[in-house]
């Protein structure tokens, strides 16, 4: 008998030729570098890969170093992506030891030095860095616009080149947003939900009295009496008054840096040297109505209860209660700025859209879902009004790749400076992810942003070393120009090192989504999507993609690195934010797997009355596959754990992904004891046919796919739903359904 390969090569049908690559054709090799460090691969040892330093070198004192990611196995995307941090990288080490003069800034002295690595250095060459071609962008213009075709450095020309052609080209050959159907469908899979009404969570939830069908949108619409601030929005005129008396300038410069430090860096969606001035002009007439005071109010409102992931107090309760001074001062101040939106619904301009987007955020740090949800909607509404009465996107219906290019070309005359251009293109960025993750788990419609073709695939960075501008901007009162221009210089570069590699690594999920989903033009789902799901493909998109996810790991500036295996706590959010990220990916990718498990028929009959001891089989595909997936849901719940009770934009969203990891958990566990009873039944069955006792029996379900630690993993995420509990209807139903479920499993 011939060895059968593993791998079995056979000859793809016609209609696969439809399904969407996940990578461009020869874009990189497929054949994976290894991971040892130098002194590992010299010794011809095995490396556990540890960055920064893997486990030998710790232990001897070596220098451990890694040879850099052979920037030719990348998609185009990603070495555009690669060479723009490696620039910023550079250009930070250069100027390092501009750190000990800001020692003596009095926002130092309040907050703190900055991280490590975060000086900007020498000016970047170019009005306009776009991390779209890793510089300003080509010199050569293709004259046939339906093939991509990308520049080298020795093709890169002087600044000014309008390279939006070359941005919108590359992007419709690479990237789409993901379409409504889409995140429809992806809802419908991987929402929680959803995943409730898999049958071996059904008809349990049922013996339980829980519903299973249970809708979040109506949980999300009902009051809350610890939600309700009809109090503070019901004093009228007398509002404002309350606001100017709560304000002082010392007041107000603290939550603007404050505000700077853990929320901008986030979403640099609003220019510090701006920020400032208008937060003076605000202090002169805090009562003023108009959409800059309305902006300030709302950056006062998010900040009031912002606190960084390091300062979270261990008390085991939630950073900034609703019964704190803060908190109601907060509300105070976001109660004012929402009385002077109204007007900027009318205005197409960039501080409409700032301040419909800045709502957003703070509704979600209350956990105002449903409101957050309209809020961000509105938030994309505005961009898309915005850009396209500037011609920077094409609304025509025939708008293809060549329209793009012409209709961009066609408004070049409205070309905006560096730091305008930066504040547009983090806008939408912001938007449409913010937007996004939020319509994921709600499955609501929204702006139309992700619908849109962007040419801009990347935000621009801005340019912060003209202190001149800093100079004739104005400043806060306590505060200097120079300093204030040095604390921007000094945040600049880590910022975006974070916003480059989120973006990044959010073009990568939403590639998931297109291939998974979706055809090409991500308007409907593809013919032949089911046989995406099957062993040979879902194997090899996995690998694919891992290989993809491994090189933006490598590819990682010294700032945002972070251990894949480690879950110590990292004490800062942006790396935090983005081992949470890779998290998604990585579930994204095996959902397929432990789903076709779960979702298997019922052991039960409908009435109950009979039991199926037929025990299904599964491909070693599949059961490693479930396995990794069930592996990551504890991973991310342990690193998770260290912000569990830190409010933050993504507190509800950081919620639902460690429940549904915890539901999968659970329902493994569940599901191994029906196998286990079956795999008894079975047995019994022999034996009673056979008259001899089989003393042999396979390998349980469980030893083969279940980590060891799921009960202290579930016990967890318990914890943080008794504590969040209060704030949010839906997150007692979830407590309610975990804490039911563990109930039903036993050692």
């Amino acid at each position: 008998m011939t060895n059968q390969s593993p791998l079995p090569t056979r000859k793809r049908k016609a209609s696969h030729d439809n399904l969407i690559p996940v990578r461009v054709a020869g874009s990189y090799q497929r054949t994976k570098t290894g991971n040892a460090c130098l002194v590992c691969r010299a010794r011809k040892t095995k490396c556990d890969s540890q960055w920064p330093v893997c486990g030998f070198c710790k232990s001897t004192g070596g220098e451990c170093t890694y040879s850099q990611p052979n920037a030719s196995r990348f998609d185009q995307a990603s070495q555009t992506i690669l060479h723009q941090l490696d620039r910023l990288e550079n250009l930070l080490n250069k100027q390092s030891n501009q750190l000990e003069k800001l020692t003596n800034d009095g926002f130092i002295r309040h907050h703190g030095p900055p991280p490590p690595h975060t000086l900007l250095g020498s000016p970047i060459p170019g009005d306009v860095v776009s991390p779209t071609l890793l510089s300003s962008c080509p010199s050569k213009q293709s004259q046939d616009y339906g093939q991509v075709q990308f520049a080298l450095d020795s093709d890169i020309p002087s600044p000014g080149y309008p390279f939006d052609q070359y941005a919108a080209r590359i992007q419709g050959s690479l990237d789409t947003p993901p379409s409504s159907e889409i995140l429809s469908r992806t809802t419908s899979e991987m929402g929680i939900e959803a995943m409730l009404r898999w049958p071996v969570f059904e008809h349990r939830l049922a013996e339980l009295g829980i519903p299973s069908n249970k809708s979040l949108i109506e949980l999300l619409g009902q009051a809350s009496s610890n939600m309700a601030t009809l109090e503070i929005g019901s004093r009228g005129s007398r509002l404002d008054t309350e606001v100017a008396m709560s304000l002082n300038a010392e007041v107000v410069q603290q939550l603007v840096e404050n505000f700077l430090v853990n929320n901008n860096l986030k979403n640099p969606v609003i220019d510090p040297t701006s920020l400032r001035s208008d937060a003076q002009e605000f202090l002169e007439s805090p009562l003023q109505w108009d959409g800059k005071g309305c902006l300030i109010l709302l950056v006062l409102a998010i900040s009031r209860i912002s606190v960084s992931l390091a300062d979270r107090a261990s008390t085991g309760q939630i950073s900034v209660l609703r019964d704190e001074y803060a908190f109601r001062s907060a509300e105070l101040y976001f109660h004012a700025s929402q009385r002077r939106i109204g007007a900027l619904y009318c205005d197409n301009s960039l501080l409409a859209a700032q301040c419909a987007f800045l709502t957003g955020v703070y509704l979600m740090y209350t956990m105002r879902i449903m409101a957050a949800w309209k809020a961000f909607v509105q938030a994309g509404t505005q961009c898309l009004g915005y850009f396209a009465s500037r011609g920077l996107i094409d609304t025509r219906s025939d708008s293809n790749i060549k329209n793009r290019d012409k209709a961009v070309a066609e408004h070049s005359n409205l070309e905006a400076s560096s730091d305008l251009r930066a504040l547009e293109d983090s806008l939408y960025w912001s938007c449409l992810k913010s937007e996004v993750e939020l319509r994921l788990e709600l499955g609501l419609p929204g702006s139309g942003v992700n619908s849109t073709q962007y040419p801009h695939i990347f935000p621009s960075v801005p340019n912060l070393e003209n202190p001149e501008a800093i100079h004739s901007a104005g400043t806060l009162p306590g505060s200097t120009p120079s300093s204030s221009f040095e604390t921007d210089k000094a945040h600049l570069v880590t910022g975006w090192f974070f916003y480059l590699g989120e973006i990044a690594l959010k073009r990568l999920t939403y590639r998931i989504l297109l291939y998974r989903y979706g055809n090409q033009d991500g308007s409907k789902r593809n013919k032949t999507a089911q046989q995406s799901d099957s062993d040979y493909d879902l194997r090899h998109s996995v690998m694919e993609f891992d290989l993809q996810l491994d090189q933006w790991m490598k590819s990682l500036p010294p700032p945002m690195r972070f251990s894949p295996t480690s879950t110590e706590p990292l004490r800062d959010i942006l790396p935090w934010v983005l081992r949470g990220h890779r998290i998604d990916v990585i579930e994204l990718l095996r959902f397929p797997a432990i789903s076709s498990i779960l979702n298997h028929k019922p052991c039960h009959s409908t009435d109950g009355s009979s039991f199926d001891y037929t025990r299904p089989t599964f491909s070693a595909t599949t059961l490693q596959l479930a396995k990794e997936y069930l592996e990551n849901a504890i991973y991310r719940i342990e690193t998770n754990a260290e912000g569990f009770l830190h409010r933050h934009q993504g507190s509800w969203l950081t919620i639902r992904s460690c429940t549904r990891s915890a539901l999968a958990l659970l329902g493994t566990k569940l599901y191994c004891q029906e196998d286990d009873e079956r795999g008894l039944q079975a047995s019994l069955t022999a034996t009673f046919q056979t008259n001899n006792i089989n003393t042999s029996r396979e390998l349980r379900l469980a030893d083969r796919i279940l980590p060891a630690r799921w009960r202290y993993a579930v016990l967890l995420v318990l914890d943080m739903l008794k504590a969040w509990e209060p704030e949010s209807q839906d997150i007692g139903w979830l407590r309610e359904v975990v804490e039911g479920l563990l109930g039903l499993c036993y050692d």
